[in-house]
């Protein structure tokens, strides 16, 4: 149920603008009980599940916090101007990515956890902390090094194949939205970007690789099925 409160709320824009929630609230206008005014303990919530004891629950917190940040990634913090609401939630996301990308995580939780990691380094939460961008930049690269070895012998095939396309995708994701940066603002790129580039470098041959035989497959299958239906 809580995953689905971000989208059960509705469209309202008060919902999403912590300003415009407070205006409203100072006006009485409406029920005043706005989604925003509690994206605190909405996350505080999220997080408690996403690091619980029981794995079987923590990709449902993981998958919450994604979807925060699906509805939040682009709200301001009136407090602070210039910053991004999210932003003060930025070690309790971290905390949650680095958890659900452990060596021991389970393919769910490994695939909910590919998916934060993405959300969080291409929503420009963490903008301004270079230690933040290593650190998960590490975490989704970790699993590169066994990538041929991905497999969960408890699990059908199509479960290890569907993990190794969220890892490239990941990777493919970061790639793009660094690069698309660079070329908007080249003339003035922030630190953690810049420490990115090296690192790109270094995984490029082994991406390239596999991205190319992720494509070949796709083609395959795609060509495949509308000669059939020809």
């Amino acid at each position: 149920c809580l995953s689905h409160l971000p989208t059960a709320v509705g469209s309202d824009a008060a919902h999403f603008d912590l300003s415009l929630a407070r205006k409203k609230r100072a006006n009485a206008q409406g029920s005043c009980d706005w989604l925003v005014l509690h994206v605190q303990e909405l996350i505080s919530l999220a997080y408690q599940i996403s690091t619980i004891q029981f794995e079987n629950m923590r990709p449902i917190g993981v998958g919450l916090l994604s979807t925060i940040i699906d509805k939040f990634e682009m709200t301001s913090d009136p407090d602070l101007p210039g910053h991004l609401l999210l932003e003060q939630y930025q070690a309790q996301l971290v905390s949650a990515v680095r958890t659900a990308l452990d060596s021991s995580s389970g393919p769910i939780l490994l695939e909910a956890g590919l998916q934060l990691a993405t959300k969080i380094m291409t929503s420009g939460i963490i903008s301004g902390d270079q230690a933040a961008v290593k650190r998960i930049f590490s975490l989704i690269s970790r699993p590169l090094n066994d990538f041929k070895d991905l497999y969960y012998p408890s699990f059908a095939e199509w479960v290890s194949c569907k993990i190794k396309i969220r890892l490239l995708a990941a990777h493919a994701s970061l790639k793009c939205y660094t690069y698309a940066f660079l070329r908007r603002h080249h003339d003035r790129v922030p630190d953690e970007f810049l420490a990115l580039l090296p690192l790109f470098s270094k995984s490029s041959s082994v991406l390239g690789k596999y991205w190319i035989q992720i494509l070949k497959d796709y083609s395959y299958i795609f060509l495949g099925l509308n000669l059939k239906r020809k």
